[in-house]
Protein backbone atom coordinates (compact mmCIF):
# COMPACT_ATOMS: atom_id res chain seq x y z
CA UNK A 1 0.00 0.00 0.00
CA UNK A 2 1.80 3.59 -1.09
CA UNK A 3 1.97 5.90 1.43
CA UNK A 4 -0.57 8.72 2.09
CA UNK A 5 0.82 12.24 0.76
CA UNK A 6 0.87 14.60 3.29
CA UNK A 7 -0.49 17.55 1.61
CA UNK A 8 -1.89 20.78 2.68
CA UNK A 9 -5.05 22.41 0.66
CA UNK A 10 -3.83 25.70 -1.07
CA UNK A 11 -5.68 28.62 -1.85
CA UNK A 12 -5.39 30.28 -5.14
CA UNK A 13 -3.06 32.73 -5.66
CA UNK A 14 -4.78 35.88 -5.41
CA UNK A 15 -6.35 35.47 -2.02
CA UNK A 16 -3.15 34.38 0.04
CA UNK A 17 -1.13 37.58 -2.06
CA UNK A 18 -1.73 40.65 0.34
CA UNK A 19 -0.82 42.85 -2.15
CA UNK A 20 -3.98 41.34 -4.00
CA UNK A 21 -6.69 42.01 -0.58
CA UNK A 22 -4.58 45.52 1.02
CA UNK A 23 -6.72 47.84 -1.08
CA UNK A 24 -10.03 45.55 0.15
CA UNK A 25 -8.76 45.95 3.44
CA UNK A 26 -8.37 49.68 3.58
CA UNK A 27 -11.36 50.13 1.40
CA UNK A 28 -13.22 48.40 4.06
CA UNK A 29 -11.87 49.39 7.09
CA UNK A 30 -12.44 53.14 5.86
CA UNK A 31 -16.12 52.54 5.44
CA UNK A 32 -16.43 50.96 9.05
CA UNK A 33 -15.28 53.85 10.04
CA UNK A 34 -17.08 56.26 8.13
CA UNK A 35 -20.47 54.34 9.46
CA UNK A 36 -19.17 54.11 12.77
CA UNK A 37 -18.65 58.25 12.97
CA UNK A 38 -22.03 58.66 11.04
CA UNK A 39 -23.68 56.54 13.61
CA UNK A 40 -21.74 58.91 16.87
CA UNK A 41 -22.70 62.06 14.77
CA UNK A 42 -26.42 61.88 13.81
CA UNK A 43 -27.63 61.89 17.18
CA UNK A 44 -25.32 65.36 17.86
CA UNK A 45 -27.12 66.75 14.68
CA UNK A 46 -30.93 65.66 16.28
CA UNK A 47 -30.23 67.74 19.16
CA UNK A 48 -28.46 70.35 18.00
CA UNK A 49 -30.91 71.52 15.63
CA UNK A 50 -33.65 72.51 18.54
CA UNK A 51 -37.01 71.25 18.78
CA UNK A 52 -37.76 73.08 15.43
CA UNK A 53 -39.00 70.52 13.19
CA UNK A 54 -37.74 67.46 15.64
CA UNK A 55 -40.24 64.82 14.91
CA UNK A 56 -38.92 64.89 11.10
CA UNK A 57 -35.58 64.84 12.14
CA UNK A 58 -36.23 61.95 14.23
CA UNK A 59 -37.63 59.69 11.46
CA UNK A 60 -34.70 61.03 9.18
CA UNK A 61 -32.35 59.76 12.58
CA UNK A 62 -33.90 56.39 12.78
CA UNK A 63 -33.66 55.73 9.21
CA UNK A 64 -30.18 56.54 8.87
CA UNK A 65 -28.82 54.73 12.21
CA UNK A 66 -30.22 51.67 11.16
CA UNK A 67 -28.38 51.68 7.81
CA UNK A 68 -25.30 53.12 9.21
CA UNK A 69 -25.14 50.26 11.75
CA UNK A 70 -25.79 48.05 9.34
CA UNK A 71 -22.86 48.75 7.02
CA UNK A 72 -20.79 49.05 10.22
CA UNK A 73 -21.44 45.71 11.34
CA UNK A 74 -20.70 44.22 7.97
CA UNK A 75 -17.53 45.71 7.13
CA UNK A 76 -16.44 46.36 10.38
CA UNK A 77 -16.77 42.00 10.55
CA UNK A 78 -15.28 42.01 6.59
CA UNK A 79 -12.21 44.26 8.29
CA UNK A 80 -11.63 41.94 10.68
CA UNK A 81 -11.78 38.93 9.04
CA UNK A 82 -9.72 40.02 6.33
CA UNK A 83 -7.05 41.33 9.00
CA UNK A 84 -7.26 37.91 10.76
CA UNK A 85 -6.42 35.92 7.81
CA UNK A 86 -3.91 38.21 6.22
CA UNK A 87 -2.29 38.51 10.15
CA UNK A 88 0.97 39.80 9.62
CA UNK A 89 1.29 40.92 5.94
CA UNK A 90 -0.21 44.14 6.13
Amino acid sequence: MPAAKDTKPTLPAETTSAGNSTWLYWAVGLVALISLLTCLALPVWVCWKGSRDYESRIIVFKTALLWASVVHLGSAALWAALRERNRGEF
